[in-house]
């Protein structure tokens, strides 16, 4: 919802006469419609390697962020990402699910340092995975549109990760 509430006015100032009918449905549902011709237009996050055959116009390109408590922030100052990430994962994640295009993403970054996160739960809500980080309970990852001001969490951009 914040990824298509971003990029609406935009399509809407280039479009005007355009009428949309939001329904929201997965990345691969919005692929397989758009190539059943079942709707015209998919706003849709995808990682190079994910796309298909469909044509895609990049509207705007989103960084994917590590969010964290304070309290373990304190001690990362001053590290690089990748002691940074040797020193989070020992603390408990909330995620996105494994089959959510950006879920994807993220874990193929922690296979590349070789790390797997211990996952509490998943959900497809973003806002409750940054709730519960400023509960200071658990870290997620996320993409920077769903960054929420908060003194209780600091986001650490991850390595110029572009989806």
């Amino acid at each position: 919802m914040p990824m298509f509430l971003s990029i609406y006015p935009i399509f809407h100032k280039i479009y005007p006469n355009i009428k949309i009918e939001a329904i929201e449905l997965s990345v691969e549902e919005q692929h397989r419609m758009i190539e059943e011709r079942k709707i015209d237009i998919a706003f849709v996050n995808v990682a190079e390697n994910q796309k298909t055959k469909n044509i895609y116009q990049i509207i705007r390109k989103e960084k994917l962020v590590l969010a964290i408590p304070n309290r373990i922030a304190k001690n990362l100052k001053n590290k690089n990402m990748k002691d940074i990430l040797n020193e989070v994962i020992k603390e408990n994640f909330v995620m996105l699910p494994k089959n959510t295009t950006i879920r994807k993403v993220i874990d193929e970054y922690f296979k590349n340092f070789k790390l797997s996160p211990k996952i509490l739960f998943e959900s497809k809500n973003s806002s409750l995975l940054i709730k519960m980080v400023e509960s200071q309970l658990v870290c997620t990852i996320v993409s920077e549109i769903h960054i929420i001001e908060s003194k209780d969490i600091k986001y650490i951009l991850l390595d110029d990760f572009l989806i």
